[in-house]
């Protein structure tokens, strides 16, 4: 981790937001206090227990690819729910569900969509670390495939396209 330096500015700030935290959070109030300490006396070697509170960015590539990912199992959702019943059961379609992701980024932002920002609200109840394998190889795949449709939008498949998906 690269080291991490504030401006007086910035000390300035972050005391002030330790200080007010300290007040209106009294379970963390020590904490805050620490924190506030540590910022205002410019202990730079203890910066560290600064950034502990802050996750590392996720890339816009990531969320665009999470995004897209969610997106196309909500299409796969409706295509689903328009199947007939003999389509339905002619095969395993549940083997092209959401089952949550195997890697950390895209399962932290996946859940921030659906429970802060309640997007893909389908997949309120999903895990999103699934603890899979290869869940996001799998997801690309099938976007990729959902990506290249020659028929129309990827909110337009139908029976066929859920049984080249199930192949993939």
């Amino acid at each position: 981790m690269e080291k991490i330096t504030f401006t007086d500015q910035e000390r300035i700030m972050l005391s002030n937001q330790y200080e007010i935290l300290s007040i209106i959070d009294k379970k963390n109030e020590n904490t805050y206090i620490k924190l506030r300490d540590i910022v205002r006396c410019g202990y730079e070697g203890l910066y560290y227990k600064i950034s502990e509170l802050i996750e590392t960015p996720i890339p816009d590539g990531i969320c665009k690819e999470t995004e897209e990912i969610l997106d196309m199992f909500h299409a796969i959702d409706i295509a689903k729910k328009k199947l007939t019943a003999e389509e339905s059961e002619s095969k395993n379609f549940d083997r092209i569900s959401f089952v949550g992701f195997d890697s950390n980024p895209h399962s932290g932002y996946a859940e921030f969509l659906v429970k802060r920002e309640r997007q893909f609200l389908e997949q309120e109840c999903a895990n999103f670390a699934s603890g899979s394998s290869n869940t996001i190889g799998q997801y690309r795949k099938l976007l990729d495939y959902c990506k290249s449709k020659k028929n129309g939008p990827m909110y337009l498949l139908d029976y066929s396209d859920l049984l080249e998906m199930l192949s993939l």
